[in-house]
């Protein structure tokens, strides 16, 4: 279907995983089917592993940061198994700090 407004920008550039500004329209709530280890190529080359929530509702995956791994685990227990099912909302928070810069990142409530 032609939407008059255009293209969406996050139709122009595809990712596997969700992005802040997936969310800048406002929160969305999601089910989490699953949790898995991801191995990911920082832009030196190494290879870092990092946690990745599978949802319900859609295909792409979130990429987990230390704040919301410690986030999830306060709400639901130390152990991925006792997430699944949980219901998650996640939203846009343009005041997360990372290193000396502020911008906008994935929070969960």
């Amino acid at each position: 279907m032609n939407d008059p407004r255009g293209i969406h920008m996050g139709e122009m550039v595809p990712s596997e995983t969700f992005t802040s500004g997936d969310f800048a329209g406002g929160a969305k709530t999601y089910t989490i089917k699953g949790v898995e280890m991801r191995s990911l190529t920082e832009d030196d080359g190494r290879k870092k592993m990092r946690g990745t929530v599978r949802f319900r509702e859609d295909d792409r995956g979130w990429l987990l940061n230390k704040t919301n791994v410690t986030c999830l685990a306060a709400m639901f227990g130390d152990w991925s198994g006792d997430w699944l099912g949980k219901r998650v909302t996640l939203f846009c928070d343009v005041t997360v700090k990372f290193g000396k810069d502020t911008v906008m990142g994935i929070r969960v409530e």
